[in-house]
């Protein structure tokens, strides 16, 4: 968890001040769920008392879930929160993916209405570009939806990428892995996640 955490301040650290601004003022959270028995049963990301309540089935397979939303009003009321499930293997890759969808989600609000929306627009854009040129596998998970292409490939921009996100062609090319393979790859997200998580070591 120590280990988690640390990784999580490298990342935000390139991050601009008031998408950090934002995540503070809507009291978003991060959690990590250790594996232990409550009850005699496996613990497991619902057991997180605001996640228990919400209308959602758990994927016996997920490492981690982030609930934000894009209006102010309703994070307030139901603040954003990551969560990932302590699978020792993924459990580092699967924390900086769901704190793309947080920053992108509820951090992105405070970059002011504007470049927020621009923001939004670039990464829709470089989506839908990436589907079209099929710069990824159409079967790959960051192929699902712009949200999932944020957070897959700010794992690949932390060098935390899973293959399995970006799966291999038949050709031969393999998926985006690492930062210099997306940026070899796919210059508009590179230039994206730039722009949000800075481009230090």
């Amino acid at each position: 968890v120590q280990h988690v955490a640390a990784v999580l301040q490298q990342q935000f650290s390139g991050c601009p001040r008031d998408a950090l601004k934002m995540l503070a003022f809507c009291r978003s959270e991060f959690v990590i769920v250790g594996h232990g028995v409550k009850s005699g049963q496996l613990l497991g990301l619902r057991d997180i008392p605001r996640v228990a309540i919400l209308p959602r089935e758990e994927d016996a397979n997920t490492r981690g879930f982030a609930l934000a939303y894009p209006r102010p009003a309703i994070s307030i009321l139901c603040p954003p929160i990551a969560a990932v499930l302590d699978l020792k293997e993924y459990m580092l890759a699967a924390s900086i993916h769901e704190a793309g969808h947080l920053v992108m989600r509820a951090g992105l609000l405070g970059l002011g209405r504007r470049r927020q929306g621009q923001l939004w627009r670039d990464i829709e854009d470089a989506y839908t570009a990436a589907k079209v040129e099929g710069l990824y596998h159409r079967d790959a998970y960051a192929m699902k939806n712009a949200d999932e292409y944020f957070a897959c490939l700010t794992q690949a921009w932390f060098d935390a990428g899973w293959d399995e996100h970006t799966l291999s062609f038949p050709q031969g090319i393999f998926g985006v892995t690492s930062r210099k393979a997306l940026k070899a790859r796919d210059p508009r997200a590179a230039a994206i996640m730039a722009q949000v998580w800075g481009d230090g070591e």
